[in-house]
């Protein structure tokens, strides 16, 4: 054991030793500021399990690298802390940057602690994503504390030296943000910018204020400084129901640019890698099935080609330092058959070229798009890559990473980016990605059937329809579940919808997939048992959930996103040998924020159809909306629930009838006795 021990200890060793040149102990820079902080008022909130008397953020910034201060002191008022608080992780890239630590101080009792040991940093490259095929080249260096006590205070400093010679983004761009909303009480937070370089510096606040994200811009002019700093900031908490893009306050700082000139020099940075050059011979591609005789500048080569990207390509990320943002050519692309979202779009860009069917790059971030609009300029706000297809007069967008997808280009799955730049040789811009979000995605049909024959039981079957991007992510999950899995699955889907006892006669399978609108069907059967156990004779209750996708806020103080992604229907259909003709009944609710529509009518001889349909118009409810909008969501709320009468109910004269017979029989059966009796 202990020479296990030894060995872990050596490896571990030589790892930091890998890496040791880049991290070192070195004293604060001239250039910082120092700081002080005020440890009578962190006294004042002990009942805070941690807070910060100090956050203390320095940027030098230069053309030839960007150095990064932080101080940060913090005090650890509770033991559930203690064991977060002591690990201090920094991760970098190892081609272009390098961690100075200053110090690391302990304050306890009134005593300072020098805590700052060699031995306790470690550096080590994690790969945090590699089980998702993404690999980032990033390392980790941490930095421990071996006796921190409940009552310390951490005062701890470093610095991230950056170069941009190398880098073809940051080479030409600088990018920092600057949080002023915490989940604990920050006493003090200054952000310091001296601004060496010989460009001028955008500045954007951002502050969540009144419901609002009120924006403000200024510039830092080059050999000139930025300050900012903010007093008592305490804690805030948003509701989970607030759109992914509604931020609290921060400060943005990017280099001075415009949209255009930044697509003409990521344009111009692909180029020099001869992703534009290449001219590939569709023909002799495997398993793209071109026929050289076909005319190739049309809708089912492109659909062709995106497919084969998307498919057989595999889908592997390398986000590499510097390299992250160099493109590989297409055709290594192809002969690798992998590669990341820009090397699945520039290698999808060159198919379509050699196809004659025109195309063009475009950055999108993947769940911050709706907010890029209001950002000053930088490459920095994408973090993936998809593709405009440009054909019959008319844009479609593609994502080359998306597996399994199917419709023509009218029906293919809509992508959620909400804005892209396009990369152009001119310069591009920053476009916004149409999405009609009230679109019909999904439709559930129940069918049950109460007339039960000496050969027929009672059953109950499902069906369920998925159009576009629903359609697209259940076709991957049929294909990518084990089969018992997913049918246990929607077994139990089936029985919490209808709440009865159910027997399995068919599970769930495909019963039909439209490649062309995109629009894949599932069925399933199952027989309905112990019915007269489990209701007694009650009416079923078969609930109608679409409410549920519209969030209900506790609050009115900030706006609601609803995520929810299209038109959802529910058909109910009852076949019952004892229903008898009812009076249709029908409701339509339209306001701004969705339609709403339910409806019970006959539809033959005893059977009965209950229709629900329910469809969103518009993304995000505002603040001074959302007492409206929980009205409207409460009012569909009462009415999610069908009752199905699934028993002939007794009429009145059979009610009497019945009590009729009972005294009758009570007569009869006095006489019999008295006659026995009689002597």
């Amino acid at each position: 054991m202990l020479e296990s021990v030894n060995n872990n200890s050596k490896l571990s060793l030589k790892r930091t030793a890998l890496y040791s040149n880049l991290y070192s102990i070195q004293p604060t820079p001239d250039w910082v500021k120092r700081s002080n902080f005020d440890l009578a008022k962190a006294a004042e909130l002990e009942d805070s399990p941690f807070n910060y008397p100090l956050v203390d953020y320095q940027n030098l910034v230069n053309d030839e690298q960007i150095l990064s201060y932080q101080r940060t002191v913090q005090c650890i008022n509770d033991s559930s802390r203690i064991e977060d608080a002591s690990l201090l992780v920094s991760e970098i890239h190892h081609e272009n940057q390098k961690i100075l630590f200053h110090h690391l101080l302990l304050i306890r009792n009134g005593q300072t602690i020098d805590a700052l040991d060699e031995d306790n940093i470690s550096a080590f490259r994690r790969e945090r994503s590699l089980e998702q095929h993404i690999t980032d080249n990033r390392i980790t260096v941490s930095l421990s504390i071996d006796d921190l006590r409940q009552g310390d205070i951490i005062d701890y400093a470093y610095s991230l030296v950056e170069s941009q010679n190398d880098h073809p983004v940051m080479g030409k761009y600088y990018y920092a943000n600057f949080w002023f909303s915490w989940g604990c009480p920050v006493f003090t937070e200054k952000v310091r910018v001296i601004n060496q370089s010989s460009k001028t510096i955008n500045v954007l606040f951002n502050t969540a204020k009144d419901a609002k994200q009120i924006y403000e811009h200024k510039t830092i002019a080059a050999g000139e400084t930025f300050i900012e700093e903010r007093q008592d900031i305490l804690p805030e908490s948003f509701e989970n129901a607030m759109p992914s893009w509604f931020w609290g306050t921060f400060i943005q700082l990017c280099t001075e640019s415009s949209w255009e000139a930044i697509s003409s020099h990521l344009y111009e940075q692909y180029s020099q890698s001869g992703v534009f050059d290449e001219d590939l011979n569709l023909f002799d591609i495997e398993n793209l099935d071109i026929d050289e005789s076909s005319d190739l500048e049309n809708e089912i080569t492109a659909l062709k080609i995106i497919r084969f990207v998307q498919n057989k390509v595999r889908y592997k990320g390398e986000n590499h330092g510097i390299y992250t943002h160099t493109p590989k050519s297409p055709s290594k692309i192809l002969a690798k058959r992998a590669g990341d979202c820009k090397d699945k779009s520039t290698l999808l860009v060159s198919l379509l070229k050699s196809a004659g069917i025109k195309s063009n790059l475009l950055l999108v971030h993947s769940n911050q798009g709706e907010k890029i609009k209001f950002f000053n300029p930088s490459p920095y706000h994408f973090n993936h890559m998809v593709v405009q297809v440009h054909l019959n007069g008319q844009s479609y967008f593609f994502d080359p990473t998306i597996q399994k997808q199917s419709g023509d280009l009218k029906h293919s799955a809509q992508l959620r980016y909400a804005h892209g730049l396009t990369i152009l040789p001119k310069g591009g811009d920053l476009i916004e990605m149409p999405l009609e979000y009230n679109l019909k995605v999904f439709e559930l049909n129940h069918f049950f059937d109460f007339t039960k024959t000496e050969s027929k039981d009672l059953s109950f079957k499902v069906e369920k329809v998925f159009y576009r991007h629903r359609a697209d992510n259940m076709r991957n999950y049929f294909s990518s579940q084990e089969k018992k899995r997913y049918q246990e699955e929607f077994f139990t889907y089936a029985r919490n919808d209808c709440g009865l006892e159910l027997e399995v006669i068919t599970p769930v399978e495909i019963s039909s997939d439209d490649s062309e609108k995109n629009i894949l069907k599932s069925i399933e059967e199952y027989k309905i048992v112990n019915l007269e156990k489990t209701h007694k004779g009650k009416k079923i209750e078969v609930r109608t959930d679409f409410y549920l996708d519209y969030p209900i806020p506790y609050s009115s103080n900030f706006p609601v996103g609803i995520k929810v992604d299209g038109e959802s229907e529910h058909n109910i259909y009852v076949k019952n040998k004892w229903q008898t003709a009812t009076e249709p009944t029908e409701l339509t609710l339209k306001n701004k924020f969705f339609d709403y529509s339910d409806s019970v009518k006959n539809v033959a001889k005893n059977e009965m159809h209950y229709q629900t349909v329910m469809r969103p118009n518009v993304r995000v409810v505002e603040a001074e909306e959302v007492d409206t909008y929980k009205e409207e969501v409460l009012k569909v709320k009462q009415r999610c629930i069908n009752i199905i009468s699934y028993k002939k109910k007794k009429s009145k004269f059979a009610t009497g009838l019945n009590v009729f017979m009972i005294y009758l029989g009570v007569v009869v059966l006095l006489k019999i006795l008295f006659s026995i009796i009689k002597p």
